[in-house]
């Protein structure tokens, strides 16, 4: 089935003085003092913070001999210090322990920056802190909405690959689309006829998390609207999706895969009914 064109929408007792310069509020850890975010002024004080201290840490805990192996894990594509993820996760807490409170644009110029630099675990950061903080990052009007997507539009294409895409699409696309109901939808209606591949794979997984609140109709038209594709990270997203469905209604997903068989791949059938 051919796509269309893509579009290009594509407190608290120990709250800050007022009076205090941006220099006195930070405290010997380099990260401002417990407070909430809001303005601009702090959001920009608290990333600076926290992208510094981040920096810090990985640098200081940084294993060459484990950085080569897994950027060969990931065909040489991204740079890495070499942080096996329990430790990686240890060390963002520690960073992260000192703010209190994140809000929608705090979290966009963190992602945004880290995004940019060249080692993988400031991607993984990345993709743990908009899923934990996911309430925040989404919010509830239209201007939250279209800063998250076009956010999420940056992530998603570049330094694109599963171990990114796949997280953020069921952690955050997911509950974006959830939170914000038809807009949403279109969202992912125009990824899944677009060019880009992880685009599409997103719009196949965003549902992953959502069990008895699956749209069958939309996830079942999507794995038609890819099933002609040849690319394995499509086919491999589309038994992904029906199987985890299959937890939910293992009855119309083995039926859809039975009614589809011819245009289905061997893999999209292998992997939609993997627990059969």
């Amino acid at each position: 089935m051919p796509r269309a064109k893509n579009k290009r929408h594509i407190l608290h007792p120990q709250a800050v003085q007022p009076t205090r310069s941006a220099g006195q509020r930070q405290r010997s850890g380099g990260l401002p003092a417990r407070g909430t975010t809001g303005s601009v002024a702090d959001n920009v004080l608290a990333k600076r913070a926290i992208v510094e201290a981040l920096q810090k840490s990985y640098q200081t805990h940084e294993r060459t001999v484990d950085a080569a192996s897994m950027s060969k894990y990931m065909r040489n594509q991204f740079a890495f210090y070499g942080l096996r993820c329990p430790q990686r996760r240890e060390l963002d807490r520690q960073v992260l322990s000192r703010q209190r409170s994140f809000d929608q644009g705090l979290l966009t110029s963190i992602a945004t920056e880290l995004w940019q630099k060249d080692q993988r675990e400031f991607q993984y950061f990345v993709v743990d802190l908009l899923s934990k903080k996911v309430r925040d990052f989404v919010g509830s009007s239209s201007s939250h909405f279209k800063q998250a997507s076009s956010c999420l539009l940056i992530l998603l294409t570049t330094k694109s690959w599963w171990d990114t895409v796949d997280l953020l699409a069921s952690g955050v696309v997911g509950p974006l689309v959830m939170k914000h109901g038809s807009v949403g939808i279109d969202l992912v209606e125009e990824w899944i006829q677009g060019d880009n591949m992880w685009l599409r794979r997103t719009a196949l997984l965003h549902q992953l998390k959502y069990k008895e609140k699956t749209d069958s109709d939309r996830l079942f038209r999507f794995c038609l609207q890819c099933a002609h594709e040849e690319e394995v990270f499509i086919r491999k997203a589309i038994g992904w999706a029906l199987r985890e469905y299959h937890k939910v209604d293992p009855g119309a997903v083995e039926r859809f895969v039975r009614r589809n068989a011819s245009n289905l791949s061997a893999l999209s059938k292998k992997e939609a009914l993997k627990h059969t």
